[in-house]
């Protein structure tokens, strides 16, 4: 399996004091550019905490008698 190593600069460093994340992509090159595959991996992690919050909000109600 051929991969890319995407080296993506954090605006402000991780606990463990990292500023640059590695990420790997099978994407070819000329079918996107390092930049727009490092714009949607942001994205993705902008909507994925909402899947992990869900089903712990759900199970959290309380029951009630109705």
């Amino acid at each position: 399996m051929r991969v890319r190593r995407i080296p993506l600069t954090l605006q402000e460093p991780t606990r463990d004091g990292d500023t640059v994340l590695p990420m790997l992509s099978q994407v070819p090159l000329p079918r996107a550019a390092a930049t727009h595959l490092a714009r949607l991996d942001g994205q993705r992690w902008r909507i994925a905490p909402a899947g992990w919050e869900i089903p712990t909000t759900r199970s959290g109600e309380s029951k009630t008698l109705g």
